[in-house]
């Protein structure tokens, strides 16, 4: 089995458990192999719910083509509390009385810098010498991450739910932390600011309007695996003989008169992988069947 099911993770569960879900559910319902490869495309916290894609099979191979895809989320900032995860199930570092009025947040969001070097969250999944940033936190190992550029699309303010908890939407580059912007929404209006509920509604391609429950999944898996193509549809389609892809899956470069670029290589109407084009050469960089 090969392609991608767009599941609506439930919030209080980890990505990778929604991945050992699907995973299980295939291997019960269709007898496929115990060690079938299955994994997700951007994690999503266990206390956040929404999107998230899940490839199957080859369609992993496949990772690095959404690496840059958009992410779009809606979130509850919750103004006056500070805590060590950023979010409202960390350790609370202070907690003070405030009521941020609308209009002061309306300007800030309006003014919010597009691109800007955000400082993760330590509870990332952040590498510090070869260990990952949220293991060292849990130890309470003091360390700093780098900031990184990110880019900030849009940010609305969806509606106020009391007067220190408002709902904001985001729509931005992937590698950005919610909760960070969260944080900094708080500098900038001079109080302690963290996450509260987080809802992803987009991923790349995939959009929580379309996405699965694990209860409809578990009913009729087939039903909601999607073709691989859904990740690479913007790489256009190179169309080659039989006998020149058969070469090329076996590592073999061809000689192709097209301009320079990566492209989509189908057989028999099915995605079989990507090729790259240069001066003339074409070979396989990623194979799926």
């Amino acid at each position: 089995m090969l392609g991608f099911v767009n599941i609506n993770k439930p919030q209080g569960e980890s990505s990778s458990r929604t991945v050992q879900f699907v995973k299980w559910t295939l291997v019960k319902k269709y007898g496929l192999p115990k060690n079938l490869k299955v994994g997700h495309f951007g994690t999503l916290d266990p206390e956040a719910s929404g999107v998230l894609p899940i490839a199957i099979g080859n369609a992993c191979r496949l990772f690095e083509y959404s690496l840059d895809k958009i992410k779009v989320y809606e979130a509850e900032i919750v103004f006056g509390l500070e805590t060590s995860t950023l979010d409202i199930f960390g350790e609370v570092l202070s907690k003070i009385d405030c009521d941020v009025l609308e209009d002061d947040l309306k300007r800030v969001i309006a003014d919010f810098p597009k691109v800007y070097d955000q400082i993760p969250p330590n509870v990332s999944a952040k590498s510090v010498g070869g260990v990952r940033a949220y293991k060292l936190a849990r130890q309470g190992v003091e360390f700093s991450l780098p900031s990184k550029e990110v880019n900030i699309f849009d940010l609305t303010l969806v509606n106020k739910i009391d007067k220190n908890k408002y709902v904001i939407r985001l729509t931005c580059s992937a590698g950005t932390y919610v909760r960070s912007v969260c944080r900094d929404i708080g500098d900038i209006l001079g109080v302690p600011a963290c996450m509260g509920k987080l809802l992803r509604l987009k991923s790349g391609e995939f959009d929580l309007t379309d996405a699965v429950s694990k209860d409809d999944f578990a009913i009729d898996p087939q039903k909601y695996v999607q073709n691989p193509d859904i990740v690479v549809e913007k790489i256009p389609v190179l169309q080659l003989s039989d006998r020149v892809i058969d070469k090329m899956k076996n590592g073999l470069e061809q000689y192709i008169s097209v301009e320079n670029g990566t492209y989509r290589i189908y057989e028999d109407e099915q995605l079989t992988g990507i090729a790259k084009v240069i001066d003339g050469v074409g070979k396989f960089i990623t194979r799926l069947r």
